[in-house]
């Protein structure tokens, strides 16, 4: 993340010592401004005229706008004026027409329509009874004399259909007789031949239960064969299981190790560490001593030196305090280097016995495999030899079966040979019964056939009566229901013309209608587009004026944040006029309340000047919860760093009170204070 930089432009908040005169190797020397040395220059005064430009500008273009927008709306008005007054104009006069067409159809329909509707109004009333009762009795009586007719005729048929009967029944008394002799004889057969079918039937049972006693005992066989290379192949099958098992058991505790030092290797520095904590810490012990014991070297030499140029002991005191901050942050970078080092070497020590112990892993895996393979090939060929012991034994089976099969096929041919020929004795006597039923049955039908004539005479006389008096009844009914079809003709027709009558003027003030409504239409349509040109400007004018306004923000942030650092300037230079030095602004930037951004340059953490703490975790080196927080005053900029409360807890040497308040060093604590 960036630093963000001080209102002149060229100092990164984060670092407010960045301008300060630095020695050699790059170490900030804050004791130079404590000593002696020249204060920077305060900045320029503002300059103000941006803010003022912007502000006329806003101003001249809002007030063209509303110029145009009000011209506008007055061209539209005008347009739309005159089209307008034409639609109304058109729709009054549609208005009168329809008035007129109204007492037009008035009239017409009081002339013409009424006598219609009065016509068909005493027609619906009149009374036609008279006329039905006379139709419905000549009807009547012709069909009681239709019915008549074919009462007669009909017990002329029964008659005769009595007579036929009689003979009838003497005919299927000789056949009745006939038949039962014949199926006395048929009988008889019969019984013989089941008798025989039962013979053969208990010969091929017999056949049967010999062969089936040999498919047990070969099944009783095979089942014995089957169950032993079912126990062979169950056996083979626990051993490969067995081995199966170990196989996955190694697999699993690889994976297992494999998962172990793969989470080291990619877990992060913090497990490494964990795990080769001896070793490592060993090797950053060595590191920090080898740093104290230089440090320790120089700072002799330098207060040497300084003891002979004359320094007095309060500046030497200084000087030193400075050299033990700086010496502080050296011996934590070659501590955290020598850490880092020794974090390195242990993961590559743990990527050796991965690589070693995965190799090992794939022989042994590959000596189990050929095992397996071996003992599979031994089962296959016991497995392959019992089979073939058991083919011998089917194939010997099949030979003896197939002898029974073929013993049992001549003794079924031979049945087949004697039961043809009862068979066809059995059909020889049918075909007498059936030579004999025919001729009785032809005589019956040549009876039957000289009643049937007789019966068709007697309906032929039935049927041309009754055609008569249906001849009669047709033609008075039809002679009604002309007249019904004709007086409802003449219905109809003044029933359509009402309808017609009734429908012409709502078709014509429905077109009046359409008309109306395409008037209103072009009003609508000539309208829209001045009002969405209005609306287009008037958003134009919207952002052109947020965009000003934004400008004119932006400039008044700049102005107040010159001022303020300004008036830190000014503080100081009063400073050093009267002697006080960096300590001196130091507490003019404790005391400047309204400078939020000065107490983030100078690291001020003491929980009374924050504001929206917010917990967002803990520094992994070390251990400090970490915050995100706003300095009071300055909701808008938000910062990640420490709480003095917790510092002074593991690390007080790194707070230093000033005017009431805690600051914190952090540098000593290898942290860095950060805007979010």
């Amino acid at each position: 993340m960036r630093m963000r930089l001080n209102p002149a432009g060229d100092i990164p908040l984060g670092d407010p010592y960045a301008a300060f005169p630095k020695h050699s190797w790059g170490k900030v020397v804050y004791n130079d401004f404590i000593f002696g040395g020249d204060a920077p220059a305060a900045p320029p005064p503002p300059d103000y005229t941006p803010l003022a430009t912007s502000s006329t500008e806003a101003a001249q273009i809002g007030a063209t706008l509303g110029r145009e927008q009000l011209a506008e709306t007055r061209r539209q008005y005008d347009i739309n004026r005159g089209v307008s007054d034409r639609v109304s104009n058109s729709q009054i006069a549609l208005m009168d027409q329809a008035r007129t067409q109204g007492d037009d159809y008035y009239n017409y329909m009081k002339a013409n329509q009424r006598p219609v509707e009065e016509s068909l109004n005493r027609q619906s009333t009149t009374d036609f009874t008279a006329r039905d009762e006379a139709d419905r009795a000549a009807i009547g009586s012709n069909y009681d004399s239709m019915r008549g007719q074919a009462e007669a005729d009909r017990q002329g048929i029964l008659s005769r259909y009595d007579a036929n009967q009689a003979a009838d029944v003497v005919g299927r008394a000789g056949l009745e007789a006939q038949s039962r002799g014949q199926q006395d004889a048929n009988m008889a057969q019969r019984l013989n031949m089941d008798q025989f079918s039962a013979q053969q039937m208990a010969e091929g049972r017999s056949r049967t239960a010999g062969m089936d006693q040999l498919s047990a005992q070969q099944m009783a066989d095979a089942r014995s064969r089957t169950a032993g290379l079912d126990q062979f192949s169950a056996q083979q099958y626990g051993t490969n299981a067995s081995r199966s098992q170990a196989m996955r058991d190694y697999a699993n505790r690889n994976d297992a190790a494999n998962t172990s030092e793969r989470e080291l290797m990619t877990g992060g520095n913090r497990g490494i560490y964990d795990a080769r904590r001896a070793d490592i810490d060993f090797g950053v012990d060595n590191a920090t001593a080898d740093a104290r014991s230089g440090m320790t070297q120089q700072a002799g030499m330098l207060m040497r030196q300084a003891a002979r140029l004359g320094y007095s002991p309060e500046r030497m005191a200084a000087a030193a305090a400075t050299q033990g901050y700086s010496n502080a942050g050296l011996i934590s970078s070659r501590a955290n280097a020598a850490r880092t080092a020794g974090i390195d070497q242990a993961r590559g020590l743990i990527g050796q016995n991965y690589q070693a112990r995965n190799a090992q892993y794939d022989q042994s895996r590959a000596a189990m495999g050929d095992e397996y393979a071996q003992g599979n090939q031994a089962y296959d060929q016991r497995y392959g030899a019992m089979n073939q012991a058991r083919a011998l034994t089917n194939e010997e089976y099949a030979q003896r079966y197939a002898g029974m099969n073929q013993a049992r096929a001549q003794s079924n041919e031979d049945s087949d040979r004697r039961y043809a020929g009862m068979n066809q004795a059995y059909a020889q006597g049918n075909q007498v019964y059936d030579q004999r039923r025919a001729a009785m049955a032809q005589d019956y039908d040549s009876r039957n056939a000289s009643n049937d004539r007789m019966t068709q005479g007697l309906l032929a006389n039935r049927g041309m009566n009754m055609e008569q008096g249906q001849l009669g009844l047709q033609r008075n009914m039809n002679n009604r229901n002309l007249r019904l079809q004709d007086d409802s003709t003449n219905w109809a027709r003044k029933l359509d013309v009402a309808g017609l009558y009734r429908n012409l003027p709502g078709a014509s003030q429905g077109a009046y209608g359409v008309s109306t409504n395409a008037g209103n239409a072009a009003v609508a349509n000539t309208m829209q587009p001045g009002g969405q040109l209005l609306t287009g400007m008037a958003q134009g004018a919207g952002f052109q004026q947020t965009g000003m306004g934004q400008n004119i923000t932006g400039l008044g942030g700049v102005l107040n944040a010159q001022n303020s650092y300004n008036n830190m300037v000014s503080q100081y230079n009063a400073s050093q006029n009267q002697g006080g030095g960096m300590g001196a602004l130091l507490g003019a930037g404790a005391q400047l309340g309204s400078s939020p951004a000065f107490l983030a340059a100078i690291g001020a953490s003491d929980r009374r000047l924050k504001q929206n703490i917010k917990d967002v975790g803990t520094d992994k080196n070390t251990g400090l919860p970490l915050y995100e927080f706003s300095y009071i005053g300055d909701s808008a900029h938000r910062y990640r760093g420490v709480m003095s409360d917790d510092v002074r807890k593991v690390a007080p040497q790194a707070i230093e009170v000033r005017n009431g308040y805690d600051y914190v060093n952090y540098g000593m604590l290898g942290i860095q204070m950060v805007e979010v």
